[in-house]
């Protein structure tokens, strides 16, 4: 799932950049929800390596709000590029 994840985000990052006119920035909204998406994944992996099985439910837990982070940082960050005209004048 955090390969899908990661996926599906580059897809919509990108794509929210440059069909918005914009060139493809590598600020911290931008980098922020790759991070949260990693660490999910990483989090769902780490307690059965190190034998803290007791510690899954929770850390699936932590795990789904880094997931759910991530994409609420996408959105909270490209809602004003989606949803104002391109920067650059073209139509679209």
């Amino acid at each position: 799932m955090g390969s899908i994840g990661l996926s599906v985000l580059a897809v919509l990052t990108i794509a929210g950049q440059r069909h918005t006119g914009r060139g493809l920035a590598r600020d911290w909204r931008i980098r922020a929800p790759f991070l949260c998406l990693a660490d999910a994944a990483v989090a769902r992996i780490v307690p059965p390596w190190l034998g803290a099985e007791a510690f899954v439910s929770v850390v699936y837990g932590l795990s789904s709000l880094l997931w759910r982070a991530g994409f609420a940082l996408y959105i909270s960050s490209f809602w004003g590029f989606l949803t104002t005209p391109r920067v650059d004048g073209l139509p679209g």
